[in-house]
């Protein structure tokens, strides 16, 4: 199974319209990030991160200069492997500044089956928000906290 945050716009706005702001970023290595960076960058619109990485190609031709091939490719490929790995970190980074928090973190066993079961839950909770109070004369289940606060298989050996 993979898993996926998912980001959308601030608000209570559950609408058809909304739902085609929500995006989805999926949690581990980005292959893309790792063969063509640069058109992954301009793909999602990550200025700031291509900025970055333009400069860190700088860097690492000035170690080729300084200290020669051998250490800069080392260090190429280290950071290659690097970006790779926190490609997607970066993304949820840019679509944070860009309004859209994280609201939720769903898995599947592809994006299609994550953003379903994202969506059913979402519309199921609209759903539910629209729906009538509960009548006064009807008691309301609730969740109980554990006295310790603790929870886990022995809360009641806290400490022990």
């Amino acid at each position: 199974m993979t898993i996926y945050t998912v980001h959308a716009p601030a608000g209570r706005d559950r609408s058809a319209e909304a739902a085609e702001s929500v995006r989805f970023v999926k949690e581990g290595f980005a292959w893309p990030a790792l063969f063509i960076p640069f058109v992954w960058l301009l793909w999602h619109r990550m200025w700031l991160p291509l900025l970055g990485y333009v400069l860190a190609l700088g860097v690492i031709q000035g170690i080729d200069f300084v200290a020669g091939e051998t250490i800069a490719t080392v260090v190429a490929i280290a950071f290659s492997l690097w970006f790779a790995l926190e490609a997607n970190a970066m993304r949820r980074w840019v679509l944070e500044r860009r309004g859209l928090p994280l609201v939720a973190v769903v898995e599947g066993s592809g994006r299609e089956s994550a953003e379903r079961r994202f969506f059913d839950g979402w519309f199921h909770d609209q759903a539910a928000s629209d729906a009538p109070p509960p009548p006064a004369g009807r008691a309301v289940p609730s969740v109980r906290a554990t006295p310790s606060g603790v929870i886990g298989l022995f809360p009641d050996r806290e400490g022990r």
